[in-house]
C-alpha cells in the first residue's frame, strides 16, 4: 500500500519533520528546538494552535540557511517547496490527536525523516 493517501495525521507528522529538518539547516547546530521531544508533544495535543507558528518561523529558517552556503540553500530551498505536499487538502490542521493519530503523526514522522537522512550533515 505505498500509494495509500497518507491521513491527515500522518501529513502533519511529515510536515512537522520537514520543518524540524529546515530549521536544522537553518541554525546549523545539527539539532533544532523542534527535535526535542517536549515540541513535538505540544504539536501532537494541538496541531492547529502550534503549526501555524511553526510554518511562519520556516522562512526565518530558510533565510539563515541561505547565508550559511550554496549546499545549505539547496537544501533548504527543497525542503521549503515541499512544505505544501504537507499542508491538509481544507487548509485545517487537526484540532487535536487521539492515540491512534499520535501513532499515524510518528509514522509520518519517522518516515520523512527517513528520507532526510542524507541532509544531516548540512544540518552542521
Amino acid at each position: 500500500m505505498a500509494d495509500a493517501k497518507p491521513t491527515p495525521a500522518q501529513l502533519c507528522g511529515q510536515l512537522y519533520a520537514t520543518l524540524e529538518a529546515l530549521c536544522a539547516i537553518g541554525t546549523g547546530t545539527g539539532n533544532s528546538k523542534l527535535a526535542e521531544l517536549q515540541p513535538r508533544v505540544e504539536v501532537q495535543r494541538s496541531p492547529s494552535k502550534k503549526i501555524p507558528g511553526l510554518l511562519q518561523e520556516a522562512a526565518e529558517h530558510l533565510l539563515r540557511a541561505r547565508a550559511r552556503g550554496r549546499d545549505h540553500v539547496k537544501a533548504a530551498d527543497e525542503l521549503f517547496r515541499s512544505i505544501p505536499d504537507f499542508l491538509p487538502a481544507n487548509g485545517r490542521h487537526l484540532h487535536s490527536l487521539d492515540a491512534a493519530q499520535v501513532t499515524q503523526f510518528r509514522e509520518g514522522y519517522h518516515q520523512q525523516m527517513v528520507k532526510y537522512a542524507p541532509t544531516h550533515t548540512l544540518q552542521k
